[in-house]
């Protein structure tokens, strides 16, 4: 910003200087023409001496505003390689973590034996250590790689419902991409899921409770069996999900939460007075 200024600062110098100076040798050509004697000078009138600086003046200026031009574009180029550059470099980074990860995991499913160690000693330090990197890991990655994370440790049976290994309390799942993703059965207890897009996502099962679900987009996702206790749905998009077999879901979270009357709930609450009619019963209704 500070170089940005400077440069502005130079350019507007540098016009007022050719405006200076043109100015400076437009009055010492007047005050010649008419004091100058014996010359052929004083044959001249003011717009002769103006034609004559217009084309050079002109030159001038067209040039410095051209250079100032070509300046700028060349700038704006290398800001856009910048940019480009940090964003393989994040991309590339990210990559690194999410290998690395993958390593450790597997040392620990094979040669520490994570699962049985979990099951058979719950206070030994392995599966914390599991814990430890798998929330460290989704802090460091973007909405897409952290759907990979959150599949890959489904697939390995570690964050099962009823026998979790790897506990994902408060784990970064904000913004995650989760768009018609099948997470049977797993336990998401007190997970951030802020914002997160679950849209068409097939969620039967699966352990919410105390999840931070506010403005997560749940359009269409299959709800079915999943435990709501005290998870936060305020501005959750609730718009065609099937909830009718949900489990510990209130009206209190119904109610702060988006929906129409295309949102499946159980037979013991209400579509509230707020929801939107959906498209298709705005459209039969007229």
């Amino acid at each position: 910003m500070a170089e940005d200024q400077k440069r502005n600062s130079t350019n507007g110098l540098l016009v007022a200087s050719v405006g200076a100076v043109a100015t400076l040798i437009i009055l010492s050509l007047m005050f010649a023409s008419y004091s100058t004697n014996g010359t052929g000078f004083e044959q001249k009138a003011l717009w002769d001496w103006l034609d004559v600086l217009v084309f050079p003046v002109a030159l001038a200026v067209g040039g410095f505003l051209y250079d100032r031009r070509e300046k700028k574009r060349d700038q704006d180029r290398e800001d856009k390689e910048q940019q480009r550059e940090q964003f393989f470099a994040q991309e590339r980074a990210q990559d690194i973590a999410l290998q690395t990860y993958l390593d450790q995991m597997s040392v620990l499913m094979t040669q520490e034996n994570l699962r049985k160690v979990a099951t058979e000693t719950p206070d030994s330090d392995i599966p914390k250590v599991a814990q430890a990197r798998t929330l460290a890991l989704l802090l460091e990655l973007n909405p897409e790689r952290k759907r990979r994370v959150l599949k890959l440790i489904a697939q390995l049976h570690l964050i099962n419902r009823n026998e979790c290994v790897v506990r994902l309390t408060n784990a970064d799942l904000n913004d995650a991409d989760l768009k018609e993703a099948t997470l049977h059965d797993i336990d998401l207890s007190d997970a951030d899921l802020r914002r997160a897009n679950l849209t068409g996502a097939d969620l039967k099962g699966t352990k919410l409770t105390k999840a931070d679900l506010r403005k997560a987009i749940l359009e269409e996702a299959c709800l079915g069996e999943v435990d709501l206790a005290e998870a936060d749905l305020r501005g959750a998009n609730l718009s065609g999900a099937d909830l009718s077999n949900a489990v510990n879901l209130t009206q209190e979270q119904v109610e702060k939460s988006l929906g129409d009357q295309t949102t499946m709930l159980p037979d013991k609450l209400e579509h509230p007075g707020s929801w939107v009619q959906s498209t298709n019963g705005q459209q039969s209704s007229k």
